[in-house]
């Protein structure tokens, strides 16, 4: 569902005109991110915006930036 959520969002980015290239960049990253996860071995949780950003920085191999903390919490809580 997230990653839904992330491509409506990048979607979206592609219809402005003038898309805020920083966050489109985040989208992009995280989208990826989410991609390499192993399923079938890592529980993630869609509720528990802190599991995410640990799963998601472990998949990364370093923290996440402030934009894409920012994105995971907009997909997580508000993007419907």
């Amino acid at each position: 569902m997230l990653l839904f959520k992330l491509k409506e969002l990048e979607c979206a980015f592609e219809k402005q005109l003038r898309p805020d290239e920083k966050m489109k960049k985040a989208v992009s990253a995280l989208k990826m991110l989410f991609l390499k996860i192993d399923y079938k071995n890592e529980i993630l949780p869609e509720f528990s915006f802190e599991k995410v950003v640990e799963v998601l920085e472990d998949v990364n191999g370093r923290e996440l930036t402030g934009r894409q903390k920012l994105v995971v919490k907009h997909i997580m809580f508000y993007g419907d």
